[in-house]
């Protein structure tokens, strides 16, 4: 069974090459097809692209993948399992809503960010302050906020000896952590880009003292910030972020 082409383009005479105008739209179905056909035969198999001298930046950064050590693997399952319990936990007895657990009112004005700082960097963050908290919007609010703190504060952070930097961070990384617990999934796009903010911001930490003061990831002053990378990575599956 012999075989045709399908939509052929032979050339049947009636125009040639030099007729073909490939900036104007053929007025017909053959001449289209057979413009496309000329086209095709004046296209070289690979086609190269000189870059102007203007348009190349000298000395640039091309990003890399680190490779970072942190916790065992074992201390890494440890947490995800420990966190996922408190979540649960949590989400138990906040559907009791149990009221001798709440507070009457909170201590804190919402939305004041600074006051919101203040009250966090001075008090624990207790199941009482967070239950009363009213919709999960308010958490999410929180978690907001001190993503933005930390990550404003990120450069100032770095100046700090380790041992300095483990017990300021203690307070915000207390309050991260309880925040984190309460949130519901699917996250918002906000929250998931405030969460996704505290990972790199504990990222660039680590890697800042790896890089500038020899180090390790895995370093006892380190654990508060690689218990966070830890929870948003495998608990929230961003895994992404350690390819960064």
């Amino acid at each position: 069974m012999s075989q045709r082409q399908c939509l052929p383009t032979e050339d049947d005479g009636s125009d040639t090459d030099s007729e073909i105008n490939f900036n104007l739209a053929q007025i017909s179905a053959h001449k289209y097809l057979k413009s496309v056909r000329l086209e095709r035969e004046q296209t070289k198999e690979i086609v190269s692209v000189e870059i102007p001298e203007n348009c190349i930046v000298e000395n640039e950064l091309v990003q890399r993948s680190v490779d970072r050590q942190f916790q065992s693997k074992e201390w890494q399952e440890h947490q995800k399992e420990l966190f996922e319990n408190i979540r649960s936990k949590i989400c138990i007895i906040r559907n009791k809503n149990l009221e001798d657990r709440m507070l009457k009112e909170l201590p804190m004005n919402i939305e004041e960010e600074a006051e919101c700082i203040s009250y966090c960097r001075d008090n624990e963050p207790l199941l009482s302050v967070i239950l009363t908290l009213d919709s999960y919007r308010q958490i999410e609010n929180f978690v907001e906020i001190l993503a933005d703190f930390f990550d404003e504060n990120l450069e100032d952070l770095k100046l700090k000896n380790q041992d300095i930097l483990g017990e300021q961070f203690i307070w915000i990384g207390k309050w991260i952590y309880a925040f984190l617990a309460c949130l519901r999934v699917p996250l918002c796009p906000e929250v998931h880009n405030s969460i996704r903010m505290i990972a790199k911001a504990c990222l660039n930490i680590l890697d800042y003292f790896k890089e500038k003061r020899n180090l390790p990831y895995d370093s006892k002053q380190f654990i508060h910030l690689n218990l966070l990378v830890t929870i948003i990575v495998n608990n929230f599956h961003q895994y992404d972020l350690l390819s960064l």
